[in-house]
């Protein structure tokens, strides 16, 4: 007659022959070995847990409270914009570790995403330089070609001026933009900066295409959160 007994892991029924007992088995349901009794034996009730009333609403409002403070820290991230609080003691080592990681590796990857466009308004402002120091040269040339006694008119100097000016400006705008852009600072700003670089300018056709670019990428809501990042 086999041995009946119950297994002390998972309390399922087991049954061996009885040359067995005495010896180690491994039980067939969950594979936990133990010693096979020299005799059948009574099935073993498995355990049962039991917890007081008491235990579990103080359980429940360790959760609510946690809850309720998670949700406020978050609520003064997103309005500040900033961990305002990075005691280990209220968010966690791990936690906070965990969030730096992740906000790293967010950043990261949007600046590889708003890499090209950016260094191509660089590029652009760039040119707008060279066209502002070619313009200058152009009319100094021409001022210096013009027979003695003439000079140049003020309109023609008023526009030189205004053609350079407007040129550098943009150029200069259009960088610190592409700037916040690729290092993901400010969403404004590179905003700011690409939509200046689509105006008409002695580069136009180079700013618009790359400003168009980075228009449609900062668009994106992933790319648009990174930059309210904490």
């Amino acid at each position: 007659m086999p041995i009946v007994f119950t297994c002390d892991s998972c309390f399922q029924k087991v049954e061996t022959p009885t040359d067995a007992a005495g010896q180690k088995g491994r039980c067939p349901h969950c594979g936990h070995i133990q010693v096979i009794p020299e005799k059948s034996s009574r099935p073993t009730t498995p355990p049962t847990l039991t917890t007081s009333r008491s235990t579990v609403d103080s359980l429940l409002g360790d959760v609510r409270e946690l809850s309720q403070h998670v949700g406020n820290a978050e609520q003064e991230q997103g309005s500040k914009g900033q961990w305002k609080n990075d005691d280990p003691e209220v968010w966690g080592e791990d936690r906070y570790a965990s969030h730096l990681i992740h906000e790293q590796n967010r950043i990261e990857a949007t600046s590889r995403r708003l890499m090209i466009p950016a260094v191509g308004l660089i590029v652009s402002a760039g040119a707008l330089y060279v066209a502002s120091v070619i313009t200058v040269l152009v009319f100094a040339f021409y001022a210096a070609s013009t027979p003695s006694g003439q000079s140049l008119s003020v309109p023609a100097l008023g526009i030189m001026l205004l053609i350079v000016a407007w040129n550098c400006l943009l150029a200069t705008l259009g960088i610190v933009g592409a700037n916040h852009m690729r290092q993901v600072r400010s969403y404004s700003q590179a905003i700011g900066g690409a939509m200046l670089m689509c105006l008409p300018h002695a580069a136009w056709p180079l700013g618009v295409l790359f400003g168009i670019w980075a228009l449609a990428q900062l668009a994106r809501a992933e790319i648009r959160d990174t930059f309210r990042r904490p």
